[in-house]
């Protein structure tokens, strides 16, 4: 799991960082007949970049966070500490599975989605990483069933640090292979539950954005538009959460129906008529750069020990 939380405001939290398990989730469906000739509804006139074919916003804060590039780094040193300090132990960390293709960033749905390719093809479900095939979708998805079978109690328990059963604080402790990895890097505190201070200024920077009249009014304009069309959702979070296509739920498939793809199709042609990711993207850069004047000291502190983090790694992979 990346070492950066990207949690998806309103929809998921932070995860996590040092992860025992890796999911993996795949997605087929076939491709629109007509794609359209600009499928993201980003604005050119703001900061954005494109990983894995798709627009992706840029926010201020993103100065002081990690790069995908630079999570992963981090990631292949804190396995190999942890697989040392579990050998010493005489037990295996199971290796994760070597990446496929190019991941698609968190933040290409932080207001929804927003490429009318992708959702005419995958929906509201997450896409595969670009440039994969189904068969090496399927044989990823396989070594990551396989290392979860190798997640024994004994090996979870060494690796967090957690005794079985825990009852208490102290039992249930960050410690093991894993606290010796966030030890020897110096990552930083609060790091892995999103409460480090970057973290935590943009997820106010993210509250203060949807509390934002302008936000709320993009809102209402995307649900007046999609309500012309038969669909009725306050927002497009509601919409990408709608239990019609989440996966697991009851009856539903493990690939999205027609539905499913019209809706989404739809929700990004509104965001483009209304202009509802401009709105919320220019609300949140002035909210991140209120937060940033203000903090500025302690963001730069993190930023710093990530930095540090990162040399450390180098050092160690060589």
């Amino acid at each position: 799991m990346a070492l950066r939380p990207r949690p998806r405001p309103r929809l998921l939290g932070a995860a996590a960082l040092l992860c025992a398990v890796t999911a993996v989730t795949a997605v087929t469906g076939c491709q629109a007949d007509r794609p359209p000739a600009e499928p993201s509804a980003f604005s050119s006139a703001l900061p954005t970049r494109t990983v894995a074919g798709a627009v992706v916003p840029v926010l201020p804060l993103d100065a002081y966070r990690l790069t995908a590039a630079q999570q992963d780094h981090l990631q292949q040193a804190a396995d190999r500490i942890a697989a040392d300090c579990m050998r010493a132990q005489g037990l295996t960390w199971p290796a994760r599975p070597a990446a496929q293709g190019v991941e698609h960033d968190s933040d290409e749905r932080r207001y929804g989605v927003s490429d009318a390719r992708t959702v005419a093809a995958t929906g509201y479900r997450v896409p595969p990483p670009a440039g994969v095939t189904a068969e090496q979708l399927a044989e990823r998805k396989r070594a990551v069933e396989a290392r979860n079978a190798a997640m024994t109690e004994a090996v979870v328990a060494a690796y967090t640090g957690e005794k079985p059963g825990a009852t208490t604080p102290q039992e249930a402790g960050r410690g093991g292979c894993r606290g010796e990895a966030e030890q020897r890097l110096g990552l930083p505190s609060g790091y892995a539950d999103g409460t480090d201070a970057v973290e935590t200024a943009v997820q106010e920077g993210w509250n203060k954005t949807a509390a934002d009249p302008r936000a709320k009014d993009a809102d209402a304009k995307w649900s007046a538009c999609m309500h012309g069309s038969g669909y009725d959702y306050a927002d497009p979070h509601q919409a990408a959460g709608d239990p019609a296509w989440r996966p697991g739920a009851p009856g539903v498939g493990p690939t999205p129906d027609a539905r499913e793809k019209a809706v989404a199709v739809r929700d990004v042609e509104c965001k483009r008529s209304t202009g509802y990711l401009t709105a919320w993207q220019t609300v949140e850069i002035e909210q991140q750069n209120a937060l940033i004047k203000d903090r500025e000291p302690q963001l730069r502190a993190v930023a710093d020990q990530w930095h540090q983090a990162l040399v450390r790694a180098e050092q160690l992979l060589g």
